[in-house]
């Protein structure tokens, strides 16, 4: 009996496409916009995935096309816990993660959250990203400072913020407010091509 079981779950297995091609698929299907079909495609993906944290990073981009930052920030930042991520996927990781934190609110925790993404992106980041890594510091800064100032015990500047990804030291000094286009740069923000 357990030889027919062994028979039978390598015919099965014989029969799954490879989780490679599970991606490609549901890469395919999120920019067609059928975001059923690509979450279905990566739920079967992650049980042959060698590649755990590049699923996590399209799962991330589903949830944020969907509007569920919460849920995006938490494929990201599941992204970066693997200890192989190339750098490239590193950098546009903690950029989306730092874009899914402003888009939450006006939290202080949040807006520090995403301060230290967007400095850890810039290490690791150039081009495009980098520069909207920029404007998105400066934009988290400003709002940082502002739900600041409107709480009653406000938190220090040096008081930590969360312990993913590791803290970075917070900016010393506020931006001024003059001319500042206070909207996310979102352009490249979620991207499965990683």
């Amino acid at each position: 009996m357990s030889r027919t079981l062994l028979v039978l779950f390598a015919l099965w297995y014989a029969t799954v496409p490879p989780s490679a091609d599970l991606l490609r698929d549901a890469i395919h299907a999120t920019r067609q916009g059928n975001l059923v079909l690509a979450d279905s495609l990566l739920t079967r993906c992650e049980e042959r995935a060698t590649d755990p944290g590049l699923v996590a990073f399209n799962r991330a981009m589903i949830c944020f096309e969907v509007g569920d930052y919460r849920e995006a920030e938490m494929n990201y930042l599941r992204c970066l816990e693997d200890r192989a991520i190339p750098d490239s996927r590193r950098g546009l990781a903690l950029y989306n993660r730092g874009v899914c934190l402003l888009h939450r609110g006006e939290d202080t925790k949040l807006l520090r959250a995403a301060i230290g993404c967007f400095e850890q992106c810039l290490g690791t980041t150039n081009g495009g990203v980098a520069k909207d890594a920029r404007h998105n510091l400066e934009l988290a800064k400003l709002l940082w400072a502002k739900a600041r100032a409107k709480q009653k015990d406000p938190s220090t500047p040096n008081e930590s913020f969360e312990p993913d990804p590791p803290p970075t030291k917070p900016a010393e000094k506020q931006p001024e407010e003059q001319g500042t286009d206070t909207s996310p740069q979102v352009g490249r923000t979620p991207s499965g091509t990683q």
